[in-house]
This record gives C-alpha cells, structure tokens and sequence, in this order.
C-alpha cells in the first residue's frame, strides 16, 4: 500500500504503470479477505480498524464510491459503528482504540489523525448535512460535536475541523440479563434532525444530545 502511494503521488516520473502495479490488479481480492475477515473475526479487526480502514481505502472504486457511497460499495466495513461516510464531502471517518479520530479525504486521498478522545472511540456518525460529525466513547463517558468548515456550494473544506462541543453521558452498565459487550457491540449514533443526535446502546437505552 505505502510503494502504490509513492507511486501514485509521483505517478509522472515512474517508469512502472501506475495502473499495473500488483495493489491495483489485487485490489477485489484484497476486498475479499478483508470482507472474509470482518465475517470471520471481527471483533479482532475492530481493534486494527484504522489499519484495515488504511488498505481498503486505497483498493475501493473512488468513482463508484463517489456514486454509491460506502454503504453500497464495501457494506462490509459499514457494519462497525465508528465507521462513518459522508456523501457531501466523500470523507471517512473512523474511530480508533487509541481514542484517535481517522479522517479519510477521497478528493485528496489524504488521512487526517486528530486526537478525539482519551478512550477507545464506539462510534462516530456524520450529520446528515456533513456539516457536523459526532463521536462517541463509553469508556470516557463524553460524546463530542465536531464542525467541518464549508467551502465551496457546501462542500466540506479539507483544512479545518473544531470540536465545538462535549457532552458528558451516563456510564453504560451491564444488567442481570445483559453484559457489558452485548451493550457495547449495539452502541451507535442516530441524528434525528440536522443539530440533534441520539446515543443508543444494545439495551434499547437513548440519550439525547444537541450541537
């Protein structure tokens, strides 16, 4: 991944066909394991997420990603809950155990890292305007408001992202039916409406924050 990189960044003074090169004639097969191992171990690839998040973005179609979003071209990457596309500006955002929040530009095939969180990050969910993206730790008890700077016709810019906001949450407990992994695995962001999210976890519970 890192050679194709190189590659593709001085692409006009390679000699190698960038087209060519053994990542871009693998890239459905590289698809394949990786959705392989999300079906097989996917708790193990939840603690590498940002890495594997590193390979499949590099192997995805940009245009068919640019026509169908992430959902419909890789759903398997979508089913972890700190993974998040937005339409509007064609970014990724993934959190990471380190409390790390990944953030993928398709326009500038650029990785930003921000330091989110002091705890692993659960999930993360961009509004549905991509104005504002949210992010989620149980283990910190905050939930986090970040804003995304507009640029041109309402497209993200890929230069400036504030936390503007941070909530403090209940602490998620296990009850006498539940356990705490169950609870964790079904913890995800819903926006309502455009300034307006909901925490759920595996029990049904829902907090409600606004921006």
């Amino acid at each position: 991944v890192a050679r194709h990189a190189a590659m593709a960044a001085n692409a006009q003074s390679q000699s190698a066909p960038i087209h060519t090169s053994v990542l871009v004639r693998g890239k459905p097969e590289i698809l394949r394991v990786i959705e392989l191992l999300i079906d097989k171990m996917q708790s193990d690839v939840a603690e590498l997420i940002v890495e594997v998040m590193d390979i499949t973005v590099h192997c995805l179609d940009a245009a068919q990603l640019k026509q169908k979003g992430l959902q419909e071209t890789f759903p398997a990457i979508c089913r972890f809950n700190m993974v998040s596309y937005d339409n509007h500006s064609r970014r990724i955002a993934v959190g990471a155990r380190n409390g790390y929040l990944a953030l993928y530009d398709q326009k500038t095939a650029k990785c930003q890292m921000i330091a989110a969180h002091s705890a692993p990050v659960m999930a993360v969910a961009f509004s549905p305007d991509g104005r504002h993206l949210a992010t989620y730790s149980y283990q910190e008890n905050k939930l986090l408001f970040w804003q995304m700077a507009a640029g041109l016709f309402g497209m993200m810019s890929g230069s400036s992202i504030k936390c503007i906001r941070s909530h403090d949450t209940r602490p998620a407990r296990a009850g006498s039916n539940t356990s705490l992994n169950s609870l964790l695995k079904g913890v995800r962001l819903v926006w309502i409406t455009q300034k307006n999210v909901i925490v759920l976890t595996g029990d049904g519970s829902e907090q409600k924050f606004s921006v």
